[in-house]
């Protein structure tokens, strides 16, 4: 009981830990930079081709890999 006691301990503190990284500045300007393309001024993103998957044209091997965001956009005409 007790090292099951000492178990759960640890892994609070590794969630906590984990909170605290997701509640940063650092995590939300990293997934403003991964999930939505921002960036700093004076910055340019650049976006590199993804390479197909076999068996699926280059249309498909696009729709499948779109993030919802990049849908809709698609969606309202806007083109990367």
């Amino acid at each position: 009981m007790q090292k099951e006691v000492k178990d759960l301990e640890a892994k609070e503190v590794e969630l906590k830990k984990q909170l605290e990284y997701y509640r940063s500045d650092e995590y939300v300007e990293k997934m403003a930079r991964e999930k939505l393309l921002l960036q700093k001024e004076g910055e340019t993103v650049i976006l590199l081709p993804e390479q197909q998957s076999e068996g699926q044209s280059e249309e498909e091997n696009k729709q499948t890999e779109l993030s919802i965001w990049q849908k809709w956009v698609r969606l309202i005409r806007f083109r990367f």
